[in-house]
């Protein structure tokens, strides 16, 4: 599961499952923070700000990446298992821009960036190994 702490609403949209919408992107609010809880595995993440203010401190399993109350908003993410888990798993992530747009997928830790858009929504799967992947547009 996951949460996303979203401008003037808070983290009010509540945990959602895998692969779904974390924000509703007709709204156009962005995202301020997040926090992503698997059960059985240990997740790390950070989120990207600006060129000046870079990547924040890597985070894990249920802990806050980003910041609230100060309408900050999020332009990247990366998002990883740890070792046990990623040798099972594929972690997938994807996010909706301001733009109108969704981004191709990422996986298992690579910077994705949102090329100077805020961000106002994410969609996070996690796939065994043993299952193709879903092709990452």
């Amino acid at each position: 599961t996951y949460q996303t702490h979203i401008h003037s609403r808070g983290w009010g949209d509540g945990w959602k499952g895998e692969g779904q919408t974390s924000n509703d992107i007709e709204q156009k609010l962005d995202i301020q923070a997040i926090k992503i809880n698997f059960p059985n595995h240990k997740v790390y993440y950070s989120v990207y700000y600006n060129e000046k203010e870079g990547w924040t401190e890597e985070v894990s399993t249920g802990d806050v990446a980003g910041i609230t109350g100060k309408h900050k908003s999020i332009f990247g993410i990366r998002i990883r298992l740890d070792e046990a888990g990623a040798k099972n798993f594929n972690l997938l992530y994807r996010v909706h821009k301001f733009d109108g747009e969704w981004t191709d997928w990422a996986k298992n830790g690579e910077e994705l960036l949102s090329q100077g858009v805020k961000l106002n929504a994410i969609q996070i799967r996690l796939k065994p190994k043993s299952e193709p992947l879903p092709s990452l547009k």
